[in-house]
């Protein structure tokens, strides 16, 4: 590779992508930091409440969140998503042992990148996490469009 091609690379060709795990479950936010980095992710922390999600976001913007919709404290998921989408800019893949309509409802005017319902598959974390990264990457080059 000649001096000119590799400083075309950028950090994001790579560097695999970053993951916050927002879950108030041990077990669950456990599995997902064994599981993920098996993927090919790397997990940029977990925390269990929103607030902490926030502040974990304000220090190292991770790319993309997976968000329970229940969290500890006074911060749900569908909060906290809202203020990573608004403030940071991160894409949320919702996490939820509720699924139907009702949960789907809760989350849509959040613009949620895709849902996960629990329990869940390595291969349904990694389906979820490439749809919601590779719908934010298209969101980013056309902001313009409606996803």
């Amino acid at each position: 590779m000649k001096l000119s091609e590799a400083e075309d690379i950028t950090a994001n060709d790579v560097l695999p992508p970053r993951i916050l795990v927002v879950e108030d479950d041990e077990v669950a936010a456990r599995v997902l930091s064994i599981t993920l980095p098996t993927l090919g992710y790397v997990v940029a922390g977990t925390v269990s409440t929103g607030e902490a999600a926030i502040e974990h976001m304000k220090r190292d913007c991770p790319d993309l969140a997976m968000m329970d919709i229940r969290l500890e404290g006074g911060m749900d998921g569908i909060k906290t998503a809202q203020i990573a989408r608004d403030k940071f800019g991160v894409p949320v893949v919702y996490m939820t042992a509720y699924t139907g309509t009702f949960a789907f409802q809760c989350v849509l005017g959040t613009d949620p990148r895709t849902q996960l319902s629990k329990p869940f598959t390595k291969r349904d974390i990694k389906l979820a996490v490439d749809l919601a990264l590779s719908q934010a990457k298209i969101a980013k080059l056309n902001p313009h469009s409606k996803q």
